[in-house]
């Protein structure tokens, strides 16, 4: 706009920085009375500001207190709002891996990451009902997109091929950024408008990513999301005797594949958070021919951080003492950890992860030597599983399912 010739021949004033721009508000608009104007949208609506705030915190009904005044228009902190993200099928990898891209470059901050099987029928209505609002897609679709995301009385349990990835995201005015990433939720009209997205699916059922796009959804997908970590959690912290009377076992035709346990820490302070841990992982493991079955990452202090700006991270701040009191006893039986465990201990930031692939253990190795070397001394500490045997009783401690695998939990 200073181009207009209104602004070149000094008709039009822009204030250059902020400190400038709050005193010309406190001269000229601080005795202003409640707004003469009403919205033009609805506030679920996705043109209106409120869709995307938190619920009424003392104001206006259904979001935050929108009123022209010093304290909205110049807060002394952005606060962070959490996101939640789910990664799907048949194109997994790769739209995680431009995801991290993505939300590393707009600063976003990874809260949490979970490998999971299929959807239950609530979190896949859900999400659809949102996806109908949002006009992308119709009634019409919901035997289409509920085959392609949700479990069934028809399905067997026991099978491991499905997966998706759930991601939890932390910044300001994160539900409206992340959802201006992906686009529409049809990827051929995103690639007709020339609109640079993360959906790249085949077509608008199988578009490789749903996020929140309103903040009642991304509460609800939290609360959902909270409650199937805690089940899992808890029946893991259960586990009596010690080591714990679980294995590994294999499908018949899949012996030549070995899977492996990694566990990473992430030193407070370094100057970046999980995503970027996350995004060299994946990519490292990847090159050595594995894959991720088991996946589970938390950041403590960034939770910690949403919940002191109103964001439903309840459920992130209590499985951190279960899961610290869980890495410790099992430490106790593998010397090498106890670096990486202490680590996570103190920062908060843990990467938990079961690779599956030919001769896992060692390149499991390579991989973590890659992911060490692309980052600052002393910001990682990593332990892999360190041979066959202990890897299939180190992965039946951290997780109850493994999906996308042709490996599976034995019980007893």
């Amino acid at each position: 706009e200073w181009k207009l010739p209104a602004s070149t021949g000094g008709d039009i004033l822009f204030t250059p920085t902020v400190f400038a721009a709050r005193q010309a508000f406190g001269t000229f608009f601080s005795g202003l009375g409640p707004s003469a104007f009403e919205q033009s949208v609805p506030c679920d609506n996705l043109r209106s500001p409120l869709r995307f705030s938190l619920p009424s915190v003392g104001g206006v009904e259904g979001g935050n207190d929108f009123r022209i005044s010093e304290a909205n228009l110049f807060p002394e902190k952005l606060s962070n709002q959490l996101t939640v993200a789910m990664l799907l099928p048949p194109k997994l990898d790769a739209v995680l891996f431009r995801t991290l891209i993505a939300c590393e470059q707009n600063e976003f901050t990874l809260v949490a990451a979970v490998l999971s099987g299929r959807l239950g029928e609530p979190i896949a209505k859900t999400l659809f009902d949102q996806e109908v609002a949002d006009g992308h897609l119709s009634s019409a679709d919901w035997p289409a997109f509920h085959e392609s995301v949700a479990q069934n009385a028809a399905d067997h349990p026991e099978d491991n091929d499905f997966k998706c990835l759930w991601l939890v995201f932390a910044r300001h005015q994160a539900i409206k950024r992340l959802a201006q990433l992906c686009g529409h939720g049809d990827p051929s009209l995103n690639q007709q408008c020339l609109r640079a997205a993360l959906r790249t699916g085949r077509d608008h059922i199988h578009n490789g990513i749903r996020c929140s796009t309103s903040s009642a959804t991304a509460e609800g997908l939290l609360v959902a999301l909270g409650r199937e970590i805690s089940q899992g959690l808890e029946s893991l912290t259960a586990l009596e005797p010690w080591p714990p009377l679980r294995s590994l076992g294999v499908e018949d035709g899949d012996r030549m594949l070995q899977c492996t346990l990694i566990v990473g820490a992430l030193a407070k302070d370094v100057g970046f958070g999980l995503v970027r841990v996350l995004r060299e992982l994946q990519s490292a493991v990847g090159e050595q021919g594995l894959a991720l079955v088991g996946l589970s990452a938390s950041d403590a202090a960034a939770a910690a951080g949403a919940a002191a700006s109103g964001g439903d991270s309840a459920w992130l701040l209590r499985q951190a003492p279960a899961l610290n009191a869980q890495l410790l006893r099992w430490s106790e039986t593998r010397p090498a950890s106890s670096a990486a465990v202490d680590l996570a201990a103190s920062s908060g930031r843990l990467i938990l992860a079961a690779c599956e692939g030919p001769v896992s253990v060692e390149r499991a190795r390579r991989a973590l030597a890659a992911v060490s070397a692309s980052m600052p001394k002393g910001a990682l500490e990593w332990y892999y599983s360190a041979s066959t045997g202990e890897a299939a009783v180190d992965v039946a401690c951290f997780f109850s399912e493994l999906h996308g695998s042709k490996h599976y939990i034995v019980e007893g």
